[in-house]
């Protein structure tokens, strides 16, 4: 083809996508796009272009552990989870509350349909009858393999489906999700890797089964934190590390649903919730107002008040920065909130113990440790450089740069670099897989071995109380359900304790990223 005839062919696919006339057009065709073309061309024209409803065609998941070469008959795990209300009609005068968003990339499908397999579950058998009706989900994929991606949409039932040819970062999916796919006053972000925590891993209780609608009605309350005078515009349900005794707020009456008709509304009493703002200068932490996930927003506040994440293809900008700078952005506007989901159990209490554990506040939790798709630690950053945390705001110019900040490459130059570490990552971790899947097979034969004496606590403990003294004290309730406990930890997609930190990175693994010399 000649170059005047390449340009012309160029210059039409731009022309036709930013004045919408093609209409609603098949994913396939978003593969002739180049990298050029879809820098240029406006996000929010593209999304509207070709973002659609999936209409699923298989009913069964793939079972994560099969081999690559068996065939999917062999491999087929459970049925996909239906909605009971899908697709949503045009002129429904009730639309959706919360949009569940997910950002899957880089293969890492396996764990998306975990993740969107485990909340469809809970909104559809555990949260009230108002959110059953009034949630939509939207998905956005980041490159991976095309039959990865049609796995997912012919399998599940999304309202907004974006499968992209490439991986556009971080910031381009998140704004895609927020500005142009969910339509909902709320939105939940869960990536693809924040399971729902079933009762292998947590206490099942009520504030766990009503977690979303508790905290949309909160939002819905309009708090506001009385110390920095910020209004409140999310709610964390994430796993967290750093739980501190912080400022407490309570919501007499709470409500969600509709005003007219009383059967269709959700009520709570006396909602407590602890207030999480950023403390920075004070602290020097620029989170606390603002996560990936899990959590639950106000979307009109982030689009109109704080605005896109930075780091879309085109912007200088470092794709190492996106969360955190649109945290300190966020957190300079705006505060967060944690709803307590264990208040009867001692070590959750937030105002007398110093170290609370990481669940106490979580309703999801993070998986897929160890297979990070961008680097979490300094040593593994080709340029690590916090000033770019304060782009966009007045701190920015105040802070000094690094030298190799002055010739940060391209965002697209920078996700490769993401590629890279995530093979190399990969890698290193291989060993630590395969030790956490062999303590899974040591716990499915402990739980075989316990289970005949479990029926008689008395003599479980006689017996394996005198090889350990933790079996000793145990109650027997315990006794009675510690099998079936260990058969459904040793299952669950949920990480083992002693393998991954908080973060999902590997403990005790250390390695360097020698990155190629032209990344």
């Amino acid at each position: 083809m000649r170059a005047s005839s390449y340009s012309f062919f160029r210059l039409l696919l731009l022309l036709l996508l930013q004045q919408r006339v093609w209409g609603a057009m098949h994913w396939s065709l978003l593969r002739i796009l180049t990298d050029d073309l879809l820098e240029k061309t406006d996000r929010a024209k593209l999304v509207g272009n070709y973002k659609a409803p999936t209409m699923p065609t298989n009913d069964y998941l793939i079972d994560p552990s099969c081999d690559e070469d068996q065939d999917d008959e062999t491999c087929q795990a459970a049925k996909a989870n239906r909605r009971s209300v899908f697709p949503r009609k045009e002129d429904d005068d009730e639309g959706p509350l919360v949009c569940l968003a997910f950002l899957s990339c880089c293969g890492r499908t396996d764990l998306l349909q975990s993740t969107m397999q485990a909340v469809i579950h809970h909104m559809e058998h555990d949260e009230p009858e108002v959110l059953k009706r009034r949630y939509e989900i939207a998905w956005l994929d980041n490159g991976s393999p095309h039959e990865k991606q049609e796995h997912i949409s012919s399998t599940f039932q999304v309202d907004h489906a974006l499968p992209m040819p490439r991986n556009m970062g971080l910031a381009w999916g998140m704004n895609a999700l927020m500005f142009d796919m969910c339509t909902a006053p709320y939105i939940l972000l869960l990536e693809e890797d924040w399971l729902y925590m079933d009762g292998a891993v947590a206490d099942h209780n009520i504030r766990r089964k009503h977690a979303i609608a508790n905290a949309l009605a909160l939002l819905e309350s309009k708090p506001v934190d009385p110390e920095t005078k910020r209004p409140i515009k999310g709610v964390f349900l994430r796993t967290e590390s750093n739980i501190v005794k912080t400022g407490r707020g309570v919501v007499p009456h709470a409500t969600l649903g509709s005003d007219d008709n009383s059967d269709d509304e959700y009520t709570v009493d006396n909602l407590e919730y602890r207030i999480s703002c950023m403390k920075f200068p004070d602290n020097g932490h620029i989170f606390g107002a603002f996560t990936n996930g899990a959590g639950l927003y106000e979307r009109d506040a982030l689009i109109h008040q704080v605005g896109r994440m930075y780091g879309e293809p085109g912007d200088v900008f470092s794709d190492l920065a996106v969360e955190g700078n649109y945290c300190f952005r966020v957190g300079l506007q705006f505060c967060a909130s944690r709803i307590n989901m264990d208040p009867t159990i001692p070590e959750c209490d937030f105002d007398n113990n110093p170290h609370v554990p990481p669940t106490c506040a979580a309703v999801f939790a993070h998986i897929g440790g160890g297979r990070g798709t961008r680097p979490a630690r300094r040593i593994h950053m080709k340029c690590p450089d916090d000033a770019w945390n304060f782009y966009g705001t007045p701190w920015f110019d105040q802070i000094p740069k690094e030298e190799c900040s002055k010739h940060i490459g391209t965002i697209w130059k920078q996700l490769l670099l993401n590629e890279e570490f995530q093979r190399i990552n990969d890698e290193n971790n291989e060993a630590v897989f395969a030790r956490e899947q062999e303590q899974r097979k040591k716990m499915l034969s402990l739980a075989d071995l316990f289970e005949p004496k479990s029926s008689d606590p008395e003599e479980f403990r006689r017996y394996y109380g005198a090889h350990d003294a933790q079996y000793a004290s145990m109650t027997d309730d315990e006794i009675r359900s510690f099998p079936t406990k260990l058969r459904k930890m040793a299952l669950s997609e949920h990480q083992l304790p002693g393998f991954w930190d908080i973060l999902g990175r590997p403990l005790g693994v250390e390695f360097e990223t020698p990155y190629s010399d032209d990344l």
